[in-house]
């Protein structure tokens, strides 16, 4: 008998799985026991430039406990930043600048 493992990746939180090892050789297969587990629910989110945020659920709705430090797109293109309030307000493309255009505010 030996020992393997194995790693389990792109899982959905809250939700139930159920595992069993098995082993295939010019005898037959053999199968473990059938074990189950639960994912639970994380309260960090990454971006695509990998920022973490802390979450947290008020009624059904989950919301950011900080700023968005995102700077790309889904798709990995930049988002605009330091337009000037003029731009910003006249602009039908999405972009992002601080508050009196201080990054510290």
């Amino acid at each position: 008998m030996g020992a393997f493992t194995s790693s389990l990746t792109g899982l959905t939180e809250n939700t139930t799985y159920y595992v069993r090892a098995y082993a295939t050789n010019s005898v037959g297969t053999a199968y473990g026991n059938e074990l189950n587990f639960t994912t639970t629910v994380s309260n960090l989110i990454t971006d695509i430039d990998r920022n973490q945020y802390n979450t947290i659920q008020i009624g059904n709705q989950i919301w950011l406990k900080e700023i968005l430090k995102v700077t790309h797109f889904r798709n990995g293109d930049i988002i605009p930043i330091g337009l000037t309030v003029g731009e910003l307000l006249n602009t039908t493309n999405p972009a992002y600048n601080f508050y009196d255009d201080n990054l510290y505010n």
